[in-house]
């Protein structure tokens, strides 16, 4: 029996359950630092949190600025296609990576706490991209025809 997109199944609801809980933390947290202290100021990330909170490390601020300003924009689109499930197995693999630098950053802070939820987060992406072919609420774009569930 072929499932379509929004049979009920218990599986596939698991893991999109998984899916857009994972996307609207990510979505979230990323619009919380467009909306900080100098609204609509993006530079207050960079300069006045990020830059600050590594001057103890060897990170240098032309590595650490980048990333700070792209952050916020990598974790809003992330969490917005993790919600609508718009090339599910590249986003969530995209986010994957985003927390392995988001871990990396705080194992150099040595904020231990941090590093673990980070790698809690992480096993639960992983999770969510194993059992992609589970996953049948999405949207199709840029799936092949061939029917199979995760092409993308």
């Amino acid at each position: 029996m072929k499932t379509t997109c929004c049979d009920f199944k218990p599986k596939a609801a698991a893991v999109a359950l998984g899916r857009w809980g994972l996307g609207v933390m990510v979505f979230f947290i990323g619009l919380g630092k467009f909306l900080g202290p100098k609204f609509p100021d993006i530079t207050w990330f960079a300069y006045d949190y990020i830059v600050p909170r590594f001057e103890k490390t060897w990170l240098p601020n032309w590595l650490l600025v980048p990333y700070a300003f792209c952050l916020p924009f990598a974790e809003v689109m992330l969490g917005a296609l993790l919600i609508l499930g718009i090339g599910r197995n590249r986003v969530l693999f995209l986010t994957g990576l985003m927390f392995v630098t988001l871990s990396f950053g705080q194992v150099l802070l040595k904020e231990w706490v941090v590093v673990s939820e980070n790698m809690i987060y992480l096993f639960v992406t992983g999770a969510l991209l194993f059992l992609g072919e589970h996953d049948r609420w999405v949207f199709p774009i840029g799936r092949k025809s061939t029917g199979s569930p995760n092409q993308t």
